[in-house]
């Protein structure tokens, strides 16, 4: 039986897949120069990651009905002018090496990507729905979503998704490691927040806890790799 695929859905496949198969080789190339493993071997372990890491995201609810509607092209410049500038303040700013800089922009432009575009492109700022903000973090059934959902419904899709942004930032930051958490938090609140108060999108608390496991699991298996494999001299 085939098959048949929508233009959104192919392009939205399409463009997930290349930006995990950007950040596999720049995430190849930071562990091949900080171990002794090369980093082909490297890549070829990240490769089946990343494709299950864009496939989970994919399958979020609603990636879809924002990828092929009439404001993909201008969604698509306005995330890759985000990745630029990102790249450039961490590069200018922050004093990050370029790749790493390079990792570190295409974590937050998958993070834009799905979780800040609105879906049907109207703003509720305005709207005693959208003003109520304080209840994303205090309501109960914010905190149990997931129980009515399911877990495959939005859980995984941001653990997947925040991986890859805490390893990001563990790498570029090195100096002040310590404070990485604080960072992923800060990310996640500013996103449900942003859900919140802009978009017509769905703020809910546990998200943040999410999001920050996904990040912490990513800053784990970086320190993890540096400490168990011999550092290349």
């Amino acid at each position: 039986m085939t098959v048949a695929f929508s233009s959104a859905e192919l392009a939205l496949g399409w463009g997930a897949g290349l930006l995990s198969l950007l950040y596999a080789v720049l995430a190849a190339r930071e562990l091949g120069s900080r171990t002794r493993v090369g980093w082909g071997w490297w890549l070829a372990l990240m490769l089946p990651l990343a494709g299950a890491a864009a496939y989970l995201v994919t399958r979020r609810p609603g990636t879809v009905s924002f990828a092929g509607d009439a404001r993909a092209p201008w969604v698509t410049a306005g995330l890759m002018a985000l990745g630029g500038l990102v790249w450039a303040l961490a590069v200018w700013a922050g004093r990050v090496p370029k790749r790493t800089a390079g990792l570190l922009a295409l974590a937050l432009v998958a993070v834009a990507a799905v979780t800040w575009i609105p879906l049907q492109g109207g703003p509720r700022w305005a709207t005693p729905e959208g003003a109520r903000w304080v209840e994303c973090f205090t309501a109960r059934y914010r905190w149990d979503v997931y129980s009515t959902f399911g877990s495959d419904f939005d859980a995984l899709p941001n653990l997947a998704l925040y991986v890859p942004v805490g390893a990001a930032i563990i790498w570029a930051w090195r100096r002040w490691r310590a404070l990485a958490p604080l960072g992923a938090m800060g990310l996640s609140f500013a996103t449900e927040s942003y859900q919140a108060l802009v978009t017509d999108r769905e703020c809910a608390a546990s998200d943040v806890l999410v999001n920050l496991n996904g990040a912490l699991l990513g800053m784990v298996l970086v320190v993890t790799l540096e400490v168990v494999l011999p550092a290349r001299k």
